[in-house]
């Protein structure tokens, strides 16, 4: 164990020796207000508003596209069933109703390409955007539940790189990376539901299908248009599990 590890492992524990002295003469004193309070929100309707980190966990099927670089395989991040995470962040408001709201998420995956002698490296990145529009279908204490749309846009990029040496002269005379892009737009129907755990903090899970359609196509770094390639569409179950900060 380094010392950085030490350090973090002894205020984690001295914080849990100090947290456990004052819930101890929390309780001798009698003052359960405050357990109370943790264990069941005063505010037991659902947030008009808030926002915080997000993760979303997508099957995503990258078959088509490599089948269209062959010797590429990206590697989901959990499992063998497809589930790539992507992370960023989001926020909603409104009223009891109606909420409006947005996020933006992201994330590369990198992987070895065998049996090619242009490139040994392949990065594949996702990121995407857009503003979210839902209705409240119930409530029930300290849970609530959504139908909703998140409608807008963004691009894939794929990155194929060789590994060079040499001076700079050297690099710079044999170009070792390509890069290309391709936006789109995407709409994602939902069904969501979210736990409040405290007054001003909560749980939002998202159940949804993802789909997306590119009016345009394969661009590379310096915008010049590639004729043919995968993602033309792309439809996947997403399931979004968001961290609620607000009131």
């Amino acid at each position: 164990m380094d010392g950085k590890l030490r350090r973090w492992v002894l205020t984690g524990a001295i914080i849990l020796v100090l947290l456990g002295g004052v819930a101890t003469v929390g309780w001798a004193r009698g003052v359960q207000s405050f357990s109370v309070k943790l264990s069941s929100p005063a505010n037991s309707r659902p947030f008009l508003g808030g926002g915080g980190p997000l993760f979303v966990g997508a099957l995503l099927d990258l078959s088509g596209l490599e089948a269209s670089v062959p010797g590429v395989h990206f590697r989901p991040d959990l499992g063998n069933n497809g589930i790539f995470l992507l992370r960023g962040g989001g926020g909603f408001g409104g009223n009891a109703t109606l909420r409006m709201g947005g996020l933006g998420v992201g994330a590369s995956w990198t992987t070895p390409v065998e049996n090619s002698s242009e490139f040994d490296k392949a990065r594949f990145s996702l990121d995407y955007g857009g503003v979210t529009l839902e209705r409240l279908i119930g409530t029930q204490r300290q849970l609530a539940a959504a139908i909703g749309v998140l409608l807008g846009r963004g691009s894939f990029e794929l990155q194929l790189f060789r590994s060079v040496s040499g001076d700079f002269a050297q690099v710079t005379a044999h170009p070792n990376s390509v890069q290309l892009k391709r936006s789109f737009l995407f709409a994602q129907p939902y069904l969501s539901a979210e736990y409040r755990l405290l007054d001003f903090a909560g749980l939002r899970v998202t159940l949804g299908y993802w789909f997306s359609v590119s009016f345009s196509g394969w661009q590379l770094s310096g915008g010049q248009s590639v004729v043919g390639g995968p993602l033309t569409s792309l439809g996947m179950p997403v399931i979004q599990i968001m961290l609620v900060f607000g009131g």
